[in-house]
């Protein structure tokens, strides 16, 4: 398990620094919470605590239904809106492309 947090936390913070150079994006349209996921199944919270920590970000609680065993990752985006929407989504394609396959991207319009 030690090497799969490893290699998230990495792909997490490479994605961190990929999306830094997304922050002068332009951010039009209505506020939404669009907001990367990623499948937790078999985590335990110990160890979804320490990633977090690792990556210096918030990892949201388990989620029901669809994406059961799935969480929140709450990358920084600083956008509201059409913005925050292209930056989850390169966020998410970054994750994948790093070999996280469960990376998606959970829309919600506000």
């Amino acid at each position: 398990m030690r090497d799969k947090i490893n290699d998230l936390a990495n792909a997490i913070n490479e994605t961190k620094s990929f999306i830094v150079n997304l922050s002068s994006i332009e951010d039009y349209g209505s506020c939404n919470l669009d907001t990367v996921i990623v499948d937790f199944t078999g985590w335990k919270q110990k160890e979804i605590d320490y990633l977090a920590s690792v990556c210096g970000l918030r990892i949201g609680e388990k989620m029901n239904g669809w994406h059961k065993g799935y969480r929140f990752i709450f990358f920084q985006t600083n956008c509201q809106a059409s913005g925050r929407t292209k930056i989850v989504e390169s966020a998410a394609g970054k994750l994948k492309d790093l070999g996280i396959s469960s990376a998606s991207v959970w829309y919600k319009t506000d």
